[in-house]
């Protein structure tokens, strides 16, 4: 499951539809690449929606189709006011146009990431965008978008498990990540509720974090953990205090090398193809 496809199934669980859909891997039809997908989906991307009506790609394009073909199943994912409506509308959009774009930058094995092409300026960035998700938020919630659950739950939620489970990934000590300080105070308070206190979130959580390519399975594997300072973008490339010679200093600086050369992170994502 990606976080794309995540969405998706966070609508799907909610509205207890899963009996009127399938969700099949796309192996099942010789997997992304294959003639057969291509005709679906020429991006070779995923998810995929087929119905007998229309087949649609794009997991946001998706997810409307279903909140308006299951529209008499609750939660309606549309909240009743034109602000919150605006807000749900807003959140989905600067995650889709600004973090999805460079999420590759937490597991993808080389640049570019988006229009990056360091790890270090992509992941500084995304620092960024999450600040501005945070801003954007809602001040009170207790959902994103105010008072009522909407997509920018289930659109945000799933990426939030990427970048809570994967950036320790980045720490010399895999040490935890501080959600509130990365997220921001609003994103990441609504981040541990929603884990904390909905089912169906909770089982997206388990389905996601389970992914996750664990630091010492990394490591077993040779691949390189980068210092989080570095990952951060607190110590400039190449700038690491120490004599030369120093073990700590040249630790340090093939860790910093390793932001920009990080060898291939085999992660299987499997496809949500629905078929109504």
């Amino acid at each position: 499951m990606s976080n794309n496809g995540a969405r998706c199934r966070v609508i799907i669980y909610k509205k207890l539809i899963e009996d009127q859909v399938t969700i099949a891997s796309p192996m099942d039809i010789g997997g992304l690449k294959s003639p057969e997908y291509l005709a679906l989906n020429p991006q070779g991307k995923m998810p995929l929606l087929v119905t007998d009506e229309i087949t649609l790609p794009e997991s946001d394009t998706i997810c409307r189709y279903l909140l308006d073909r299951f529209s008499g199943s609750s939660p309606s994912f549309v909240p009743s006011t034109v602000a919150a409506r605006a807000r749900s509308d807003l959140l989905c959009r600067l995650h889709d146009m600004y973090v999805t774009t460079i999420q590759g930058a937490l597991y993808k094995a080389t640049p570019p990431f988006g229009i990056f092409g360091s790890r270090l300026e992509a992941l500084a960035e995304l620092r960024k965008q999450l600040i501005v998700l945070n801003n954007a938020a809602d001040e009170t919630g207790p959902y994103l978008a105010g008072e009522e659950l909407s997509l920018a739950d289930a659109t945000v939620f799933p990426t939030m498990v990427f970048v809570a489970h994967m950036l320790p990934l980045f720490s010399a000590d895999g040490a935890a990540l501080d959600i509130k300080g990365v997220m921001g105070e609003r994103l990441g308070q609504w981040y541990l509720d929603m884990q904390a206190n909905d089912a169906v979130f909770k089982r997206v959580l388990r389905s996601l974090a389970a992914l996750r390519i664990s630091r010492e399975s990394r490591m077993s594997r040779g691949f390189p953990i980068p210092d989080a300072r570095a990952a951060r973008g607190l110590i400039p490339p190449l700038h690491i205090s120490g004599a030369p010679g120093d073990p700590v200093r040249s630790r340090r600086l093939e860790q910093q090398r390793a932001l920009e050369h990080d060898p291939p992170c085999r992660l299987a994502w499997p496809l949500f193809v629905s078929c109504l």
